[in-house]
């Protein structure tokens, strides 16, 4: 939408006042200016812009963007409480709507409500079995914070089997079989998505698959490789902002 390019086009202090005048004309917009006004520190503005969106018809979009929000900064009380209640109204709205379940797993990951996390996948699940979107992260949860490796191990094959062998897939079998101490397949699995993430960008970062590497390669004597891909992540932009707290 127009709103949306003059948001991106930003400075947003800039733009500000023209996006005002479009929100005014299709109040149900007004939460796209929501991102830009939180990361000024106009929490409380941010959020009413949140809830006028929604209350004005764009439940889904507010939602998300309330979401994206909260999983910035899980300890800002507000914002959890404002993308929680929009989730709520949201699926009682729009009970089937998968991009806002999908939402709310995502949120409760970061508030390491993990059993949550998974039974809002269940559903998922349940009301489209076709749905795989979900299937890396849900792997993912099972084995590094649950540790239910097995599991884990077992969605993560499903997911390779219906989607095909993405860098993101791969880096999650292989940190899972690193876990496993089956060293030498979790090698092959990290080595494989580090060259496929050199070509097709999939959403994990590729200095965090050389995190993943160095840490098998350590892990199975290899401690010169290890070094090898440290140096080389580093190189890369790898951050602790990359890696999940586990």
């Amino acid at each position: 939408s127009l709103l949306v390019f003059m948001v991106q086009l930003g400075p947003f202090d800039q733009v500000e006042s023209a996006c005002r005048k479009v929100a005014g004309l299709w109040p149900r917009l007004t939460h796209v200016m929501a991102p830009a006004v939180f990361a000024l520190g106009r929490v409380d503005e941010a959020l009413a812009m949140l809830k006028k969106g929604a209350e004005n018809g764009d439940w889904r979009e507010a939602t998300i963007n309330a979401v994206n929000m909260a999983t910035t900064n899980v300890t800002d009380a507000r914002v959890v409480k404002t993308a929680d209640e929009l989730i709520e109204e949201s699926l009682k709205r729009l009970p089937n709507q998968l991009d806002v379940l999908q939402a709310k797993a995502f949120l409760r990951h970061k508030q390491r409500k993990f059993e949550d996390e998974l039974e809002t996948y269940a559903l998922i699940r349940k009301i489209n079995p076709q749905d795989v979107r979900f299937l890396n992260n849900l792997a993912w949860t099972m084995a590094e914070n649950l540790q239910r490796y097995d599991d884990g191990l077992k969605v993560i094959d499903e997911a390779i089997g219906r989607i095909g062998r993405r860098p993101s897939f791969l880096d999650t079998r292989g940190v899972i079989l690193t876990r496993m101490g089956r060293y030498k397949e979790a090698i092959a699995d990290l080595e494989a998505a580090r060259e496929a993430a050199t070509i097709i960008s999939d959403g994990q970062p590729l200095g965090a698959i050389h995190f993943h590497l160095a840490r098998a390669y350590l892990l199975n004597g290899q401690a010169d490789k290890a070094k090898e891909m440290m140096t080389d992540g580093k190189k890369l932009g790898l951050s602790d902002s990359q890696l999940e707290p586990t």
